[in-house]
């Protein structure tokens, strides 16, 4: 399926100029791509990449180009001057581990003003300073986003109604973007199970948006909050539903810790400066949740040079677990109804539910961008991956029996990205 979608990026970039020869001002077609190969120097456990890669490099295979590759088409059709529909498909892994597309973007806005729209379907949610290109590898400087910070949240995308608004502030321009909507999205198993991947659902989303621009300068602050449901296989099936048969006690637990329903936000600030030869960007964003779902911070900041088509870059990135949650009063509720065995085993797959989500790690990066062609960069980036306590692997995932708890690694990758 790789060779398939690598094929088709090849055919897309020589078929480009015909396409945009086709393009009006009523339907626009444009791409976006990367080629990547990453190295892990672990054998124990994979780097993943991105939050839904089930296999990445190390474990698997010490080399993947499934860690970094994708393939984009956006459509966009403009029946008249105040409306548009947008259509946009990718090509990558996916938490079932397979390369089937997914539709990330599908909506129509309406545009009453240059100051106001509105806008109702799919769209690329913004948790993240870089969330309406957050999968467009050529307009980030990096070879990928920092993973401590955008792998928090593992859904890419909602469905929403939105309003867009642009207010001049300053000297500069305010963005204000808002709605309610819902996400329903599969992620990688949390823990082993028949099925192959685990689903999320977000209820009753609600978020504010705010992006100032004036000069060099993009200031971001944004929230969103909502219904949380983590539908884990493994978990329901091997804790929950057990739960269930054991009476109130039993039903008790299981409504307190069992991930439905529970109140979740996630609050982001960023910044950006870029006054064309010095870049500099900072983020840093909350994840507040109940339940068996831990909250966690994490941040990052990035320099960069430009001299000349070259721009070399360093950055370091971290997630810290906030208030770690610890099972302990489960197995003496339960002990008198199931046994002490059963009880101790029922409050350790809480417990290991609960850790699935404590991912303590930091990352200090070196990379370098050179901007070869137009529309065409070639990317090269040094990770080393710490995951730290209380968790036992960060965002490292695929973990061996012989991984040695919180065991450092180091990442080289390279990337061809692209656009047209």
């Amino acid at each position: 399926m790789f060779r398939q979608t690598l094929l088709a990026a090849l055919i897309g970039g020589l078929l480009s100029p015909l396409v945009h020869a086709q393009e009006s001002s009523l339907f626009r077609v444009s791409g976006f791509g990367t080629l990547g190969a990453t190295h892990f120097s672990r054998d124990d456990i994979d780097f993943g990449g991105g939050p839904n890669v089930q296999k990445g490099a190390g474990r698997s295979a010490a080399t993947s180009l499934a860690v970094d590759s994708k393939l984009g088409l956006q459509m966009r059709l403009t029946p008249t001057a105040n409306l548009e529909a947008t259509l946009q498909t990718m090509v990558r892994k996916t938490p079932r581990d397979d390369w089937n597309p997914s539709i990330d973007w599908a909506n129509v806005k309406y545009t009453f003003n240059e100051n106001a729209a509105l806008r109702v379907g799919r769209i690329g949610h913004p948790f993240f300073l870089l969330s309406d290109y957050r999968q467009v590898n050529y307009a980030n400087l990096t070879l990928r986003p920092p993973v401590e910070v955008y792998n928090l949240v593992p859904v890419n995308s909602s469905d929403v109604v939105e309003g867009l608004f642009k207010l001049p502030l300053a000297g500069g321009q305010l963005n204000l973007q808002t709605g309610i909507g819902q996400v329903r999205a599969e992620v990688i198993p949390s823990l082993p199970a028949q099925r192959n991947h685990d689903k999320v659902d977000i209820d009753r989303l609600a978020y504010l948006n705010a992006t100032y621009e004036n000069g060099p300068w993009t200031l971001r602050v944004g929230r969103t909050e909502g219904k949380l449901s983590y539908d884990a296989l493994g978990a329901r099936q091997q804790i929950f539903t057990p739960l269930g048969r054991f009476g109130a006690t039993g039903a008790a637990i299981r409504d307190a810790w069992e991930i439905r329903d529970a109140r979740s936000s996630f609050t982001g600030i960023g910044a950006t400066y870029d006054e064309g030869r010095f870049i500099v960007t900072g983020e840093y964003v909350m994840l507040r949740s109940e339940r068996a779902y831990n909250d966690s911070d994490a941040w990052s900041l990035l320099g960069g040079y430009r001299i000349g088509k070259f721009t070399p870059y360093i950055s370091y990135s971290a997630a810290k677990t906030r208030n770690r949650i610890e099972i302990g009063d489960v197995a003496p509720r339960l002990a008198p109804l199931v046994g002490s065995a059963t009880a101790a085993a029922l409050q350790a797959g809480i417990q290991s539910l609960a850790n699935a989500s404590a991912r303590d790690q930091e990352t200090a990066s070196l990379g370098v961008r050179w901007d070869v062609y137009k529309n065409m960069a070639i990317k090269a980036q040094y990770d080393r991956v710490t995951p730290k306590a209380p968790g036992n692997q960060g965002f490292l995932i695929n973990r061996g029996n012989d991984y040695p708890t919180r065991a450092a690694g180091n990442v080289f990758a390279v990337s061809l990205d692209f656009v047209f």
